[in-house]
């Protein structure tokens, strides 16, 4: 008699330990589960070159970057692009504390302490957030981020801009002040 029981206890504990230890495993699975906003990759001391026709026309460099599920890239550590025209001369760069790019609609986003700087035209701009379309190659802000543009003869403030990618046309969408440059007419 007293063996039938030792079976029947043994069977269950046995039980008990496949119940627990697969408990157990959907733990360690749960845990190991990226949400959408974990990284997936992450690089260090990144450069990046997007060329076109063979003629190198974007770099970025960043000290970190991450790479998510969806594609999107985050740059936490601060990003670096210099901006080339058709014959490979840099004429633009830029320069933010933090950026992000969205893969969905190859936009990108920069956020804290920028600067784009036009080498050709010596214009400079500062702003807290700017975002950069590819596809159409522009520049902007929504309306109400403070803007500062300073030029070899101007300093202009303002609210929002839109502006070519490299800087040379730019358009300040409201409440603008500043020192200006006025040519009297004879």
């Amino acid at each position: 008699m007293s063996k039938h029981i030792f079976s029947k206890r043994n069977f269950f504990l046995a039980i008990l330990s496949v119940f627990l230890f697969a408990c157990a495993e959907d733990e360690a699975a749960k845990m190991l589960e990226l949400d959408e906003n974990s990284p997936v990759m992450t690089y260090m001391d990144v450069s990046t070159l997007f060329s076109q026709n063979s003629t190198v026309r974007l770099k970025i460099e960043a000290p970190l970057q991450y790479q998510y599920k969806n594609r999107d890239e985050g740059y936490p550590e601060g990003v670096y692009v210099e901006f080339f025209d058709s014959l490979g001369t840099k004429t633009t760069t830029l320069e933010a504390d933090s950026g992000y790019h969205k893969a969905v609609n190859d936009s990108y986003s920069v956020h804290g302490n920028v600067v784009v700087f036009n080498l050709e035209e010596g214009q400079r701009l500062e702003t807290d957030v700017l975002y950069w379309d590819k596809v159409t190659k522009e520049i902007f802000t929504d309306s109400i981020t403070p803007v500062r543009i300073t030029t070899q003869t101007e300093i202009i403030n303002g609210n929002g801009l839109r502006a070519q990618q490299d800087f040379s046309e730019f358009e300040i969408t409201g409440g603008v002040t500043g020192i200006f440059t006025v040519q009297e007419s004879p």
